[in-house]
């Protein structure tokens, strides 16, 4: 799964699956990059629960950028 979403990036996708898990394993990459979405979560927890106060209508948008 962390590959996965590592694969935004080809770079950090090869240096995940070829230099990370060769070297620590499986466990220990997933741990750290999982330790680190968990603090950004933490961390970011009160600017996550602020977008409920949003109005749906900030949200949305317009046909016109859809369809350039």
């Amino acid at each position: 799964m962390m590959a996965s979403l590592t694969n935004q990036c080809q770079f950090i996708h090869k240096f995940y699956i070829f230099t990370l898990v060769d070297k620590f394993g499986i466990y220990i990459p997933q741990a750290v990059i999982g330790a680190f979405a968990l603090a950004t979560c933490i961390y970011m927890s009160s600017t996550i629960k602020a977008l409920d106060d949003v109005e749906e209508k900030d949200w949305h948008v317009s046909d016109d950028i859809l369809f350039i």
